[in-house]
């Protein structure tokens, strides 16, 4: 098994949910059940020719497995001294205001990763009347991403921050981000405006100093003793470290999300996943907290893989497996938990005075068969028109969303730069759109990929789709990558 772990696995590509065409892989099965039986018939060879000589080599790689084992949990032990030595106090997100909203006004935001416009276009056919609830929106449907990838799309989205991308270091990004003036500005503006701001989102995906966003958002709490060993998702670990030593011919029969096994301490109020919403909303009506402004920022799993919501918003989840729908039901079923959010909102007569966006962090990478732009849907406060207002104005999520809010919400303590609706559709804009891949050319970095590619492009997703299918691009180098 450690042969197999550490020499014998072949590349099965990004375990991201993707179906793995083990057929594929018949022959290399196939010689890895011969190197298994053979490694396994060794012992018993020996033993027959010598059972001195076998008895020595027992022993010995007993020994040489132990001392392997034990220069490894000795690292462990450092690394973890040191992790705790630099950051003695940990925190984490609480979801004990998820429904809360505020008495007075109200900033709602839905982000539903990966899902692009032609993503609604397709749930549009498949469900023709799934827009209307959305009628007071305007929809821009040339809205940019910088990233083809969550980090660090999600926490430019947060803080209106463009990084210097040579020799990328996403930690130092991250840092950066969250100390960069429109960042501080707009926080500070949000607190002084007496605002509750509550962010659901993946923690690891933001920050990886949550402490230093205490001040800011209203929902980050001190870890403290309330935290317990969550047994299943230690059993899911086990599970995953199996299914790296198990022969290629076993691997099949494990299917193992992230979400099962990124909390092994649990705490009832502490957010776990982009699931939590979802999981909680149905039975958890909406309510007004003790605060007269509220800024809700919710990070959903959208058109991402696995697809485990019906077209009714109801989670799928049973007998101990997850119930696997599909594309548009999943996002049909994201569009009416938001609807059903809002019509809440009407009851308790918050509606027409909320500030809400629904987008998309990026679009889906296959650029040949998806959109790799993201959606933008916004309703200001008083918008009452009766359908959906569609614009082409070629706007970019990442540079446009904080200021956006800062001038709906009337702050002025800063120039926080254009908002969305100060561009025009005649404006031809160059916008950038980067992603993360691997290039055997380029030294090799920590992290999955060692380069970032930067596509640039002026026009709509039919332009961007071209630049990169004829590979018109950019490369920059990178120090360490998120993934």
């Amino acid at each position: 098994m450690y042969i197999q772990g550490a020499f014998l696995n072949p590349n099965f590509g990004k375990l991201d949910g993707e179906t793995i065409s083990w057929t594929s892989f018949s022959k290399k099965m196939l010689f890895n059940l011969i190197i298994w039986v053979i490694i396994l018939l060794i012992p018993h060879l020996f033993h027959y020719i010598s059972l001195r000589f076998w008895r020595y080599f027992t022993i010995f790689t007993s020994v040489m497995l132990l001392v392997m084992q034990g220069f490894s949990l000795g690292t462990k032990l450092f690394d973890q001294y040191q992790i705790d030595k630099q950051q003695p106090m940990d925190y984490y997100l609480s979801k004990e205001d998820m429904f809360h909203l505020g008495k007075q006004k109200n900033v709602v935001v839905f982000l539903l990763d990966t899902v692009s416009n032609k993503d609604i276009e397709e749930t549009v056919e498949a469900f023709p009347d799934i827009l209307y609830p959305f009628r007071h929106f305007t929809r821009f449907d040339n809205a940019n991403s910088q990233y083809l990838f969550t980090v660090p799309s999600l926490v430019d989205i947060l803080t209106a921050y463009d990084p210097d991308i040579n020799l990328y270091d996403y930690s130092i990004h991250m840092d950066e981000a969250w100390h960069n003036p429109k960042s501080i500005a707009f926080y500070n503006e949000l607190k002084n405006n007496d605002f509750q701001t509550n962010f659901y989102v993946l923690e690891n995906e933001v920050t990886d100093k949550l402490g230093d966003l205490r001040p800011y958002i209203s929902n980050v709490r001190e870890i403290n003793s309330d935290f317990e060993i969550n047994h299943a998702a230690l059993i899911n670990l086990f599970k995953l470290v199996l299914f790296r030593y198990m022969p290629i011919i076993g691997k099949p029969f494990f299917v193992i999300y992230t979400a099962d096994i990124n909390q092994m301490k649990t705490n009832s109020m502490a957010l776990i996943d982009q699931w939590d919403f979802v999981r909680a909303f149905m039975d958890t009506p909406l309510e007004t907290g003790k605060k007269d402004n509220v800024y809700n920022f919710y990070y959903l799993h959208g058109s991402h893989l696995p697809y485990n919501l019906d077209s009714r918003g109801y989670y799928q989840f049973g007998n101990g497996e997850y119930i696997t729908t599909g594309k548009t039901d999943q996002i049909a079923g994201f569009l009416n938990i938001i609807s059903l959010y809002m019509w809440q909102m009407k009851k308790l007569d918050l509606y027409d005075d909320a500030l809400i966006i629904i987008l998309a962090d990026h679009g889906y990478k296959k650029i040949t068969d998806y959109d790799p732009q993201p959606i933008f849907w916004i309703k200001v406060p008083k918008q009452d028109n009766e359908s959906m207002i569609l614009t082409h104005a070629p706007i970019t999520i990442q540079t446009e969303f904080l200021p956006t809010l800062a001038k709906i919400l009337g702050f002025s303590d800063y120039d926080y730069g254009k908002s969305v609706f100060d561009i025009s559709e005649n404006d031809r804009i160059e916008r950038v759109t980067r992603n993360f891949v691997y290039d055997e050319s380029y030294p090799s970095a920590p992290g999955k990929y060692n380069i970032i590619t930067e596509y640039h492009y002026t026009g709509d997703r039919k332009d961007l789709i071209s630049v990169m299918l004829n590979d018109e691009k950019i490369d920059y180098p990178i120090s360490k990558s998120f993934y």
